[in-house]
């Protein structure tokens, strides 16, 4: 079966589109221009050593953080969803489940 389509939709999807192309142009300029900057900054090891645990560090934090935050996520009944033992409670109260938690601790 072929979707009908109203054109307003078919707009919608070039402009998610051209978006999307957008956002990944801007993301590999500032990717090079991070590599190149790194390349001339010439760090050595222990710097190299100290971004790693710094960007590892900052991505742990932000990980169980943000599930924390009210304005970011919420709680769900469980008896809204399909049983399954993967979504987490996290500071959600008996029978319900932090939608944000389940996407980024799983």
């Amino acid at each position: 079966q072929v979707p009908d389509f109203a054109f307003w939709e078919y707009v919608l999807f070039f402009l998610v589109g051209a978006a999307g192309g957008i956002i990944g142009g801007a993301f590999c300029m500032a990717n090079r221009s991070l590599a190149v900057l790194r390349r001339r900054l010439a760090l050595g090891k222990a710097h190299k050593g100290l971004e790693v645990v710094v960007i590892a560090s900052v991505a742990a934090v932000l990980t169980w953080t943000l599930p924390s935050l009210s304005f970011l996520s919420s709680c769900k009944n469980l008896s809204d969803v399909a049983p399954s033992h993967h979504y987490r409670q996290y500071d959600c109260p008996d029978g319900q489940y932090n939608e944000l938690a389940t996407l980024l601790l799983n």
